[in-house]
């Protein structure tokens, strides 16, 4: 499968070279698989995205679109890949042959080239350019055609160049010499005559042929395409035959002018029957420009009203904003109440903390000395149960001793020993009376205690009541506070109630202003509409002419080869300059300069050999310029200094850089085939007194 891409300048006619392509059996190009685009529409969005003119007549230097165009190409290609041998025809291809050809190895080029005369004649032909266009035709022409020249010379292999205007001729001949160039598949076409297919008239072809003539630099291409063709035809000369034919239709236009000025006296008399037609239609617009008249007193009117609302509009603005400041300061005092309150609320719970903690210690310190009392009161009770056994134990013993008492005779002894008992016993009795008191004093003072201790609860309890007086007054707080908190909030939603209501009584207004606006543009269109009618039918059209005026000089210039440069033999453009070949002479045209003298600094980054910076010679407008080159090593500047002449005072300027040899980095090694001189990164040009 082979993809077969054809293309050639746009007024060259290499759609003949498709058509026969398509009609020996090529398959049509097919929209990619992914995003359904053509090559054509590719094609759009390349030259879209690098600024240039879709249709590629203002491109001078070929486009290197980067990977997201390729990911597209492949994406086309994928599309047509069941086709067989398949292909397109665009002339915009001539500007991205390099980056078809990169794409993929088996895609093949016809590139079809015509005569300059022949572009010229097409253009004027199809009405498509004018008298005046004919360099910029030319122009054209010559970058078409040496990008295609220099494309086939570096690929000769994977292209076919061939004269269109061989294929009204023999059809047939170029369909086997494309079959055996790329090994395609195609059906020749048995030759036929195509009749006046691709032909111009040949009063065009005859002025297009001497204007072309007298450009040397398009002959000589024409000569170097021809010399390089695979398919030519040998130039001619007008044939007595065409010249003939140039005069037949030279009488034809001749006799077509006399009747286009019969039916041009004829449009007169028409005109003058229109004029009085005008004239009742100049009286009808008097008639509404009366009614334009109180049209546009309507119109101050509404404006008026207008002015009107604008200012209701402002008092509701100004209402807004009052209404705002005002919930503004209403929430700050709120806000300072809740502040307020809350630091209230802390202070008592402060002191509520303070008292239970207090109250905690009391509360100890009476349940420790209750402990004490109730022990103390054990004792008292035990020594009382003592005292009272005693007491007994003495009534038995003063019974004991009335009955020894009468038997003193035989117990005197035994009385005695009673009485020191008896004495003993009185003598334990007191102290134990005296133990007795003092437990009576202990009671007391335990009375006393408890007595004391009662009046501490008591002080307590009414400290508890305190408490439940503050814990129902915090309660009541809190409730105050949540009271205002939902207040805070009604007023919220009434503030934005308000706004809510002032937006919709502002969109109310705004839909009015838009109403009264679309009045007035109504009744102002009304107004146009009538003032260009009066003004149709107050006398003739008057033609407009643009005075053209030259704009200033510059006075400084800096020419970035990285960029995109007005030249010819130069390569692309790499990260820190452009290289020069593979010629031996490169252009550069330029804008000129103001000043009677001028600066010249080129900034050479690298060259193949010193001997080829040495040798190099610097040219403008065909003067050469002395320059001398600082230092050695690279980068390097060449300068020169050379005063602007009255040769020189032309739109552009064209520097000739001309260098005694190329050099070939393949021959160093290096899998580079071109051909280089010197590289350059920028020129300046700097204007003097």
């Amino acid at each position: 499968m082979k993809t077969v891409i054809t293309c050639g300048h746009p007024y060259s006619g290499f759609q003949l070279a498709y058509e026969a392509q398509v009609q020996a059996g090529l398959a049509l190009a097919q929209p990619s698989r992914r995003e359904a685009i053509t090559a054509e529409e590719l094609h759009d969005k390349i030259l879209k995205v690098h600024d240039l003119d879709r249709h590629g007549l203002g491109v001078n230097a070929p486009l290197e679109p980067g990977r997201v165009w390729q990911d597209l190409a492949v994406d086309l290609f994928i599309g047509n890949i069941d086709q067989g041998d398949w292909g397109w025809a665009d002339a915009r291809s001539a500007w991205l042959l390099s980056f078809w050809k990169d794409l993929d190895p088996q895609t093949r080029f016809v590139l079809a080239y015509s005569t300059p005369e022949y572009a010229i004649g097409t253009a004027l032909r199809d009405r498509l350019a004018g008298p005046d266009d004919v360099e910029t035709i030319l122009a054209s022409w010559m970058s078409y055609h040496a990008g295609m020249l220099r494309f086939y010379n570096r690929n000769p292999e994977r292209c076919l160049l061939v004269n269109v205007s061989t294929l009204n001729l023999d059809p047939k001949s170029f369909i086997e010499t494309l079959n055996g160039r790329f090994k395609l598949k195609l059906n020749p076409v048995a030759s036929a005559d195509q009749g006046d297919l691709g032909k111009i008239p040949a009063i065009a072809a005859t002025l297009a042929r001497s204007i072309s003539q007298d450009h040397v630099e398009a002959t000589s291409l024409y000569r170097e395409l021809e010399s390089a063709a695979d398919i030519g035809a040998p130039g001619a000369a007008a044939s007595d035959a065409d010249k003939r034919l140039a005069l037949a239709e030279y009488s034809a236009l001749l006799s077509l002018l006399d009747q286009k000025s019969a039916d041009a006296h004829e449009c007169r008399e028409r005109a003058n029957r229109h004029q009085a037609d005008l004239s009742k239609l100049a009286d009808e617009i008097s008639l509404r420009t009366e009614q334009l008249t109180q049209s546009q007193q309507t119109c101050d009117q509404l404006t008026q009203q207008l002015t009107g609302l604008s200012g209701q509009h402002e008092k509701l603005e100004r209402q807004l904003a009052e209404v705002q400041r005002n919930s503004e300061k209403e929430r700050l005092r709120l806000g300072q109440e809740n502040e307020l309150l809350l630091s209230q609320l802390h202070q008592v719970q402060e002191e509520l903390e303070e008292y239970f903690v207090r109250l905690q210690g009391r509360s100890a310190q009476l349940a420790a000395e209750q402990t004490t009392v109730h022990e103390l009161t054990q004792a008292r009770d035990e020594q009382a149960k003592l005292a009272t056994d005693r007491q007994a134990q003495i009534v038995k013993l003063t019974q004991a001793r009335d009955e020894q008492a009468k038997l003193a005779a035989d117990r005197q002894a035994q009385v005695q020993k009673l009485t020191q008992a008896r004495d003993e016993q009185a003598k334990l009795a007191t102290d134990r009376q005296a133990q007795i008191v003092k437990l009576t004093q202990a009671r007391d003072e335990q009375a006393k205690l408890a007595t004391d201790r009662q009046a501490q609860l008591e002080k307590l309890a009414q400290t508890q009541i305190e408490h439940e007086r503050l814990k129902k007054q915090h309660a009541e707080l809190t409730l105050t506070r949540n009271a205002l908190e939902s207040r805070l909030k009604d007023v919220d939603v009434a503030k934005s109630a308000k706004i809510a209501e002032l937006a919709r009584e502002n969109e109310i207004l705004l839909v009015q202003l838009h109403q009264v606006q679309e009045e007035l543009e109504h009744y102002f269109l009304q107004w146009q509409e009538l003032s260009a009618r009066s003004a149709a039918s107050a006398g003739e059209l008057k033609a407009n002419t643009r005075s053209h005026t030259e704009s200033p000089q510059r006075s400084e210039l800096l020419i970035d080869f990285r960029d995109e440069i007005d030249g010819d033999n130069w390569y692309y453009a790499e990260h820190d300059g452009r290289w020069a070949g593979p010629g031996l002479v490169s252009t550069l045209r330029v804008p000129p300069l103001g000043g009677r003298r001028c600066e010249f600094a080129l900034d050479v980054v690298d060259a193949m050999e010193p001997e080829i910076l040495a040798g190099m010679e610097v040219s403008l407008n065909g003067r050469r310029l002395d320059a001398a080159i600082e230092g050695t090593g690279y980068p390097t500047v060449v300068r020169s200094s050379f005063a602007v002449t009255d040769g020189d005072r032309q739109p552009v300027w064209e520097f000739r850089f001309s260098f005694p040899g190329t050099v070939s980095p393949a021959e160093r090694g290096s899998d580079d085939q071109r051909h280089l001189a010197v590289r350059i990164r920028s020129l300046k040009l700097r204007a003097g007194e």
